[in-house]
């Protein structure tokens, strides 16, 4: 009878115990170093133009075992754009583009993180540029976790389209093709996050 009930205990001790770390919240932080924000333009409809954003951070909050509804947080310094091109990245920070000396971050806040299938995740989030915020729904892989010990490790890879016009970045120089710069907007990020301990 004893052991009976011992044995009960162990086993509600155990579920609890197993209920506890299921919705255990834990926090990421974005790698700068081993992470990458960029994005593609198209140029007087012939080619593309490649930039990205040096300067940026980053949180993700995942409760549980799964990155299933991860919330996610990212500021981007503006003015860190970088095109390969000073006279190029000095027009892009004014005011005919980002503006950034009125705004100089972009953010982006989820609203929801899905597993669609396998390693293929949906994020929906809100976009702030230009103090304009706009709801943008991205494809993201998951690309694997490693155990550091008292650490983890997690990659991602974030692509999308933006319509920049959405945000009032609205230059526009036509030539006989249309756009000097094309309105579509191509977006990148390699993501590394790494867990607090």
């Amino acid at each position: 009878m004893l052991k009976n009930k011992i044995f009960q205990i162990s086993v509600l001790v155990s579920f609890l115990t197993g209920m506890q770390a299921v919705g255990q919240e834990k926090k990421w932080n974005i790698d700068p170093s081993h992470s990458g924000i960029s994005f593609t333009a198209e140029y007087m409809s012939v080619t593309d133009v490649q930039g990205k954003f040096t300067k940026f951070n980053g949180t993700a909050i995942t409760e549980g075992t799964t990155f299933n509804g991860t919330e996610v947080s990212v500021t981007i310094q503006a003015g860190s754009i970088d095109t390969d091109n000073d006279k190029r990245d000095g027009h892009l920070r004014s005011e005919d583009f980002l503006h950034t000396e009125k705004y100089p971050e972009i953010t982006f806040k989820s609203l929801a993180f899905s597993q669609e299938h396998g390693d293929d995740y949906q994020i929906k989030g809100e976009l702030t540029m230009r103090g304009i915020t706009k709801t943008e729904v991205f494809d993201v892989e998951y690309k694997g976790k490693v155990d550091m010990g008292q650490e983890e490790r997690a990659g991602f890879v974030l692509t999308g389209t933006i319509n920049r016009f959405d945000y009032g970045v609205d230059w526009s120089k036509n030539f006989s093709k249309g756009l000097v710069v094309g309105e579509e907007i191509k977006i990148k990020c390699d993501v590394l996050l790494v867990s607090e301990e």
